[in-house]
């Protein structure tokens, strides 16, 4: 486990890749965008499973066009969660249709593979298995059986197991540290799942906001990204949220036709979101970023492929090209608000984690022929450290600044790190910290510990923005080295 509700999924994953591709930006980037590809087949099967063809075909056409979803397989945040989930969903659908355990094994190893990875998958696995007890409990007391339930559990502790050891042997941290009620910052969290359904939450976040000095495109697909731009102009939104609302209009129009098929599926999709969402909502600290919505998908598109299908079977062939014209539309306006994403990256660059100044920043630290490399913020150490294939002495040291109120031990060692010799630090500029105040905090802490902040360098992007500091700490009344005075001159 890496913190008391993230296990090391990835970890173990990425060691298998980077024995197999040497650590780069590609090496990270594409074998998980190609994993996550997967799941587009997977939701067609599941769609086709309980549905319908039709159905599958819409909710492809949408998801694989979404820029929540696209996003999240490309730039990593939970994108394991939605794999697991779907993974453990396809092999569920899969037993039920054959009896087979192999499919049930498939089905709840993925499923502890999901709450290993993040204990908070168990907000969606809750959902669902809520859902499925009240709407499809036939259905699923048929596959019931002491033999079966002895593979389910063993399959499901074994893809749990370092989460299930790690809570045995320390009294149980998941459950005691990350469920907190609370209903601070409700109506934010509103906001924040009304962009995320829209499309636009990463908007300034994974990107930066359009700004004086943009670059000019450097490639030919971010030449067309900026033409298309310029011909149609800011797209910010998609249409998701109306796709959505006309499929709550079909409910009730499904009860009165008797479809209670699709009726069934339509509720099961609400409940699974709803149940999720209030959990995350009414979570302390939960619900505050994109990422934590996202993890929703694809179940808005599960709604809106079969509610749309739906009406297709009932209006038979106006429908059809009614709802082909409708998924075209909603296809359109997906592709244009990635579309948004990608010029604001090609103009203006990466937003905060997300910045080109990363590789800078990586080819000057060996310059500095630092014995430890002190990192207060977040989002610097794990790049860094892929970059340069492990050969940088990083040390994480945010645990001192990340609260006005840090623990005794937390300001031991950073006050160890502060008298450290031949030592420097790295932090964002103000204006781009991942954790507002963590600059002015160290700055306090070391003014009141009787040091000096001696700035050494500031690390651009391409749109010439200071991203980064590199600085070093001395006691104040000791005069800079003759190398940090000659590192000073030449910044």
């Amino acid at each position: 486990m890496l913190l008391s509700y993230m296990g090391a999924t990835k970890t173990w994953l990425y060691f298998v890749i980077f024995r197999l591709w040497r650590p780069s930006l590609y090496s990270v980037r594409v074998p998980v965008i190609l994993i996550y590809a997967l799941t587009i087949w997977v939701f067609y099967d599941v769609l086709e499973i309980v549905h319908s063809r039709r159905a599958g075909i819409v909710g492809v056409l949408m998801l694989a066009t979404d820029p929540i979803y696209v996003l999240t397989g490309s730039f990593g945040w939970c994108n394991l969660q939605n794999v697991f989930m779907l993974g453990s969903i396809g092999a569920f659908l899969r037993f039920y249709r054959s009896a087979s355990r192999l499919w049930l094994a498939a089905a709840t190893f993925f499923a502890g593979l999901w709450l290993w990875d993040k204990a908070v998958g168990m907000w969606m696995l809750s959902g669902l298995v809520l859902a499925v007890l009240i709407l499809f409990p036939r259905e699923a007391w048929s596959r019931v059986n002491p033999m079966n339930v002895v593979v389910g559990v063993a399959a499901f502790s074994m893809g749990a197991l370092p989460l299930i050891l790690f809570n045995v042997e320390n009294g149980y941290p998941t459950l005691r540290s990350n469920t907190h009620f609370s209903t601070v910052g409700f109506h934010q969290k509103v906001e924040i799942l009304k962009n995320t359904a829209e499309g636009s939450v990463w908007l300034g976040n994974v990107v930066s906001e359009p700004a004086q000095s943009p670059r000019i495109p450097r490639t030919q697909v971010g030449g067309w990204a900026v033409a298309l731009h310029d011909r149609v102009g800011d797209h910010r939104s998609d249409y998701l949220p109306y796709a959505f609302a006309a499929g709550l209009f079909l409910v009730p129009l499904l009860l009165i036709l008797r479809r209670h098929q699709g009726l069934r599926l339509l509720l099961f999709s609400l409940i699974v979101m709803c149940v999720a969402w209030l959990q995350m909502a009414l979570t302390e600290g939960a619900g505050t970023g994109g990422h934590h919505p996202a993890l929703m998908w694809p179940f808005p598109e599960l709604f809106i492929a079969v509610a749309f299908a739906e009406a297709s079977f009932a209006w038979k062939n106006v429908g059809r090209w009614m709802i082909a014209a409708a998924v075209v539309i909603l296809m359109a306006t997906n592709l244009l608000t990635l579309n948004q994403y990608l010029y604001q990256f090609v103009r203006f660059g990466g937003g905060k984690g997300w910045s080109d100044a990363i590789f800078a920043l990586s080819n000057q630290i060996p310059g500095f022929q630092a014995e430890q490399i002190f990192l207060p913020d977040w989002g610097i150490i794990n790049p860094l450290t892929t970059l340069s294939r492990g050969r940088l002495p990083l040390r994480w040291a945010g645990a001192a600044f990340s609260s006005d109120h840090p623990s005794e031990i937390a300001v031991h060692d950073a006050l160890k790190a502060f008298a450290a010799k031949n030592s420097i630090w790295v932090e964002h500029t103000a204006e781009n910290e991942m954790f507002a105040g963590v600059n002015a905090r160290l700055d306090k802490m070391a003014s009141e510990a009787g040091y000096q902040k001696i700035e050494l360098r500031q690390v651009r992007d391409q749109n010439q923005k200071a991203i980064f500091d590199i600085f070093c700490i001395l006691p104040s009344t000791e005069a800079a080295p003759a190398n940090v005075v000659a590192i000073r001159r030449v910044k």
